[in-house]
């Protein structure tokens, strides 16, 4: 899309989208082209020009679901703003309230941050965010 028209707001909740994917697989999304062996611009340009949306991880949860669905929206004209979104039951806390920090941003509250990592690169075990 932003090979096509201007980036906006809309092509930031694309790519969020994305991107909950690859956290969810630690890969790059669309994993059936780069099994095609294809160039870089080649799967860009195949991105940008088809009406397919990455595939989801097998065993996706219904509301990560419903969440990326409404990202992942060909139409970026359809697809909704981050303000939309942070009301989505997968962003929601339980008691109904977006999850936000002190600051205002979204974030993770302490229950749902992940366990002690180390960086693939072979840092030292980090906190997750």
């Amino acid at each position: 899309e932003v090979m096509k028209y201007k980036a906006g707001r809309r092509s930031d909740i694309w790519s969020l989208g994305c991107t909950v994917i690859e956290m969810m697989t630690a890969e790059a999304p669309w994993p059936n082209l780069r099994k095609e062996k294809m160039a870089v611009t080649a799967i860009l340009k195949r991105i940008a020009e088809g009406d397919e949306v990455p595939p989801f991880p097998e065993r996706t949860p219904s509301d990560c679901r419903s969440f990326l669905e409404r990202a992942l929206i060909r139409d970026h004209a359809k697809r909704p703003y981050a303000e939309q979104l942070l009301r989505h039951r997968f962003v929601v806390a339980s008691d109904g309230t977006p999850m936000r920090s002190s600051g205002g941003s979204a974030s993770m509250s302490p229950a749902v941050a992940g366990p002690k990592t180390t960086e693939a690169w072979g840092g030292s075990p980090t906190s997750s965010p």
